[in-house]
């Protein structure tokens, strides 16, 4: 019972403090930009990408995109581990 207890105690200290240090990451955002400038930049940095595969057992997502002209990236396939499974 007293793991139990333990574990709580600190899955709720790992939880707060997380939450804590994601708020402290805002300080150094650019916020002077206008909304407007800010949309016309994410749209010429948008492409298209279509998933190609999705591995659940290995937590693994196939994606083939089109170039990432922001990046510099030709378009190609890429396989990323999923954070939250």
């Amino acid at each position: 019972m007293k793991n139990v207890f333990a574990s709580i105690a600190i899955g709720c200290a790992l939880a707060i403090s997380a939450s804590a240090y994601a708020a402290g990451e805002m300080g150094n955002m650019d916020m002077s930009g206008s909304g407007a400038k800010q949309a016309g930049e994410a749209k010429a940095g948008m492409s298209h990408g279509e998933i190609r595969k999705v591995d659940a057992a290995a937590g693994k997502l196939t994606i083939k995109h089109g170039p990432l002209e922001n990046l510099g990236m030709d378009a190609m396939t890429m396989v990323f581990k999923v954070k939250d499974p």
